[in-house]
């Protein structure tokens, strides 16, 4: 709400390294880094950071939603680079 998204993401930095198992910090790190960047690579660095994290984890809460935008992002990369 306050647009200090970098340091949004450091504090989420913050909270992993103290609680790497802290799903929502990965969540909410990857929807501010989306907010935050326009290069597609490094919001898809963001997700997949999570996708690794959280894959093979049965009561990840936010997997549809995370998975929903990872997709979406890859499509976005892909037509854009037959451009």
């Amino acid at each position: 709400m306050q647009d200090k998204l970098k340091e949004g993401i450091q504090l989420l930095e913050l909270a992993i390294g103290e609680s790497p198992k802290f799903e929502r910090a990965y969540v909410e790190m990857a929807l501010t880094a989306d907010r935050l960047y326009t290069d597609t690579d490094k919001k898809l660095a963001y997700y997949k950071r999570y996708e690794t994290q959280f894959d093979n984890d049965e009561t990840s809460t936010f997997k549809k939603i995370i998975y929903r935008r990872l997709a979406d992002l890859k499509r976005e990369e892909h037509f854009k680079a037959n451009d």
